[in-house]
């Protein structure tokens, strides 16, 4: 029964570099397409110097960070787990 499962269900999950190296209250990933903020907005950080920024949609394409000056796209900043 099942047998296209066998190989699926026994091979390893592979895991990240970064799961096991720090605890995951401090991991950053990048924006996915799809994020929505949720009603008082999240909090962004810059991939380069990791400077917060507010934000209450994603309507946007470039942001610019306030600490140092760099345009980054929407899909290379990041977001705390």
């Amino acid at each position: 029964m099942f047998k296209f499962l066998r190989g699926w269900l026994s091979a390893p999950n592979p895991k990240p570099d970064w799961f096991e190296s720090a605890p995951l209250r401090n991991q950053y990933v990048p924006v996915p397409k799809w994020t929505h903020p949720g009603k008082s907005g999240k909090d962004i950080y810059c991939p380069k110097c990791h400077d917060s920024v507010h934000v209450k949609n994603f309507k946007w394409k470039d942001l610019t960070c306030g600490g140092c000056e760099t345009k980054t796209t929407k899909y290379k900043w990041l977001l705390r787990l």
